[in-house]
């Protein structure tokens, strides 16, 4: 494992730290970032033509990013001198903290950011001048875990590459594994049906990238985040349609590096609200742990995912967040690429009455291994029935996911 790789790992680690430090103790930054996006907004006619172009921006980035990563050579440079010098220019938490004479949020964590930040640039200088590796990308460990593919679809990647497979059929069945380490770009588009008391229909885009990192020979952090992009109907008289952005989710798996058929994977996850619409989010900071666990046993693939958060920060006029999500599943991958499998999503709101507590669609999916342009790609299709809802919630549910998956050099 490079130098690069490495510090990259460490300065995704610490942000996290940064994140939660500003969460708990200040939300100035985040103020900050609203107040930015209420200007973008007035830019457009309307909020859900803002939404579009804001989400479409954001996607753009990350694929960039993600492609500058991959590809290596001076493209990867430039990715990583500027990630280098997003963490150093945190080094104004501190200016401010000295012009201010009192702790200013987020200045602890801060420091080791910008150190990060001045390592992974000057790793990434050394490793382009001595062309030690070429079109590398972010190498994570063998056995690390892709843990956005447990809740998009019950197909995943693998760590090798994809130079190294030796057909469709070979990584289609790693694809069953949802433990992966390949960075991969699942697109989900979901179409709900039998909501409100008009028996409407909802319609949920997410939109979640995953990229794992190598901290040391032995541990990976995975990181994953979720985009929801939602439009929805009015449940009641009293409560509107509506659209926009669903509250993102941030989360950082570690897992050890093994060879063994059983892999675990665990880590914080972090919600941030984003919108003032009661349907679409909380308007709670909520956080909380989240585990995974996946094995495999030939052609079959079984595990889970479960996480929990509780709200510490956000709208005092809104309820409090106490929230469970498991997703046990089992897939079955054939010799012709194509995967087969079930999972069953589980949603608690533990603040609830006992009636609208749970819900809980049972999913099954088929999804083929094909390509997308010069990438292999991962379609699937899938059709869900709600065994538990409140209500006005949905009934059945239909689902399409591209799965996106970025070949890398040893």
């Amino acid at each position: 494992m490079n130098a690069s790789t490495r510090w990259l790992g460490w300065t995704a680690i610490v942000l996290v730290g940064h994140m939660t430090e500003q969460l708990m103790f200040g939300l100035v930054e985040l103020q900050r970032l609203k107040d930015f996006l209420g200007i973008y907004d007035t830019w457009f006619r309307s909020l859900d033509t803002a939404t579009v172009t804001l989400v479409t921006i954001v996607a753009t980035l990350v694929y960039l990013l993600m492609f500058s990563l991959l590809k290596g050579g001076l493209a990867r440079l430039v990715a990583l001198e500027v990630l280098g010098l997003v963490s150093v220019s945190e080094i104004h938490h501190a200016i401010e903290t000295i012009a201010a004479r009192a702790y200013t949020p987020g200045l602890v964590t801060s420091i080791p950011y910008v150190i990060c930040g001045v390592l992974l640039m000057r790793a990434a200088v050394k490793e382009y001048g001595s062309n030690a590796a070429p079109r590398r990308a972010t190498k994570a460990a063998v056995a690390g875990m892709s843990v956005v593919l447990l809740a998009a679809s019950a197909a995943g990647a693998d760590a090798q590459t994809v130079a190294d497979e030796t057909g469709k059929g070979e990584l289609a069945r790693k694809l069953a594994n949802p433990l992966a380490n390949l960075v991969s770009v699942p697109l989900q588009t979901t179409w709900t049906s039998g909501m409100g008391p008009s028996d409407e229909s909802a319609f949920l885009l997410k939109f979640q990238p995953v990229v794992p990192f190598a901290i040391t020979d032995h541990w990976n952090v995975i990181g994953r985040m979720i985009l929801p992009v939602i439009s929805q109907p009015a449940f009641r008289p009293t409560i509107g349609a509506a659209s926009g952005v669903g509250d993102i989710e941030f989360s950082a798996f570690v897992s050890p590096v093994t060879s063994s058929a059983v892999t675990f994977g665990a880590g914080p996850l972090i919600s941030l609200p984003s919108t003032n619409a009661p349907t679409l989010g909380t308007q709670k900071y909520s956080a909380g742990p989240t585990v995974a666990i996946v094995a495999r046993s030939g052609r079959w693939t079984y595990g889970g995912l479960w996480n929990q958060v509780w709200s510490f920060a956000g709208a005092a006029d809104r309820p409090d967040v106490s929230q469970m999500y498991a997703q046990p599943f089992v897939a079955y991958t054939s010799h012709q690429a194509l995967t087969v499998g079930v999972n069953l999503e589980a949603a608690a709101n533990w603040n609830a009455s006992a009636g609208a507590r749970w819900t809980a669609p049972l999913n099954v999916q088929a999804s083929k291994l094909l390509s997308f342009g010069p990438l292999p790609a991962s379609y699937s299709v899938a059709f869900g029935e709600f065994l538990a809802k409140p209500a006005g919630g949905p009934s059945w549910q239909i689902r399409s996911t591209i799965t996106l998956l970025l070949p890398r050099e040893r």
